[in-house]
């Protein structure tokens, strides 16, 4: 097989067969509209069965559905304020607002194959506007290396196959959240009126218990270090729980032997409250109805970890616990709900120490139930976390597909088999 030849560019070396090209010159552009109110629905419906994006990230942008598609399918389009510069392709007719820069490919251009690029390279020049954006001139003067249309094609699909296969790895993943999210709901929920839960596992008898929370726990002190005070995990001898994580990056229950906790810089002094095996870490303070959220902390064998910023460090008075299930209980919407009249602030969500004092654990009456029921949880969880690595695997491979592809440094020949180019 002949081996390819490089040249030089603008972008750096590209194959001899490619061309750099403006934007501009391989497809018109359209800004999007205002929204059609009279032809759209936030769900889909008999009538309203195309989708209307809008300039977000999240779900591919979906803003809801219309009757009225303004743009044919085979568009690709890029976001001009908030996150700058996400490129999608659009696989149907649609809709288009708010901010979003359509642009409908000329007769020897492959979308798919620009969008790629556009994700990998962000290529853009950055904004220094007061409020940063990205225009239609900026998108059209912008270059990028064009492959013949058979090539573009061709290297597409190859992305497409892993991007199927990221595609069906996130449906397994949310419905395994699904099955998780009934799980604790009905081993964890209480029936009305009640003092037993929406479902009882086998071998378990009696009614549960009902536990004031200042009897059960006793708050500690905790830090106010900012991020700034704080490095990289195994780059400082404390570890810091930070309520952010707590909101957003932790599990229910958090394995200080395993799991990735960043640390408090060399020469920050820690509060000498040190956390032990069976502490919780509640964050009392979020942007939205998540503050509340609960870590427990399991693990911690000779390490040193603290409760930081805008964090709650509670430990529990007696042995009354099994492990991992107070992790579990404490995140429950059975446990959350008595949180919600608690919680004050308008811009920024609080909970006060003194307001967590007046909630009340319902438990089992046995450790025995209560270790079973935190087992089925974590184990719902393992079957998430793996899919969840199998994916982040096929992105990396995507990644390395796409730094290859995109540059002409692994050819895709007709029979859509790669090849390295020389």
């Amino acid at each position: 097989m002949k081996s390819a030849k490089f040249k030089d560019s603008p972008l750096g070396p590209i194959p001899q067969d490619w061309e750099v090209k403006r934007l501009g010159d391989l497809f018109d552009f359209a800004a999007a509209g205002d929204l059609q109110d009279n032809c759209s629905s936030k769900m889909p419906t008999h009538e309203n069965i195309y989708p209307i994006y809008s300039n977000t990230v999240p779900q591919k942008g979906l803003y809801g559905y219309t009757s009225r598609p303004r743009f044919k399918k085979g568009c690709m389009t890029i976001t001009g304020r908030g996150t700058l510069g996400h490129a999608e392709y659009r696989d149907s007719d649609f809709d288009a607002i708010i901010r979003l820069i359509v642009m409908q490919p000329h007769k020897e251009v492959d979308a798919r194959f620009f969008a790629a690029y556009v994700n990998t390279y962000s290529p853009f020049p950055v904004s220094v506007s007061s409020i940063p954006q990205l225009t239609v001139p900026q998108v059209q003067e912008t270059i990028a290396p064009c492959p013949p249309l058979p090539e573009q094609r061709r290297i597409a699909e190859a992305l497409g196959a892993v991007d199927k296969l990221i595609d069906s790895l996130d449906a397994q993943i949310e419905k395994k959240r699904r099955i998780a999210q009934g799980l604790a709901h009905d081993l964890l929920g209480m029936r009305d009126g009640k003092n037993e839960p929406i479902r009882r596992l086998p071998g378990f008898k009696g009614g549960w218990r009902r536990v004031p929370f200042s009897q059960a726990f006793t708050m500690l002190n905790n830090n106010t270090y900012s991020r700034d005070f704080m490095c990289a995990p195994r780059e400082g001898t404390v570890m810091n729980i930070h309520y952010g994580d707590v909101l957003i990056k932790f599990a229910c229950v958090l394995d200080l032997g395993v799991d990735e906790v960043p640390c408090l810089k060399n020469g920050v002094r820690p509060n000498k409250d040190f956390i032990q095996d069976g502490d919780i870490v509640i964050a009392d303070t979020a942007e939205d109805e998540t503050v509340g959220r609960v870590v427990e902390i399991q693990g911690v064998g000779e390490s040193q970890c603290v409760s930081g910023l805008h964090t709650v460090l509670c430990r529990p008075m007696t042995n009354a616990f099994a492990s991992g299930f107070l992790g579990y209980y404490m995140n429950s919407q059975s446990y959350h709900d008595q949180l919600m009249p608690l919680i004050t602030g308008s811009k920024v969500s609080a909970l006060s120490r003194s307001s967590l004092a007046k909630t009340e654990l319902v438990i089992p009456p046995t450790i025995a139930e209560q270790q079973a029921i935190a087992e089925v949880l974590a184990a719902a969880d393992s079957e998430i976390a793996g899919l969840e690595a199998k994916k982040r695997k096929y992105e990396q491979i995507k990644s390395g597909m796409m730094q290859d592809l995109l540059t002409g440094k692994v050819r895709v020949n007709e029979e859509c088999g790669m090849r390295n180019a020389e």
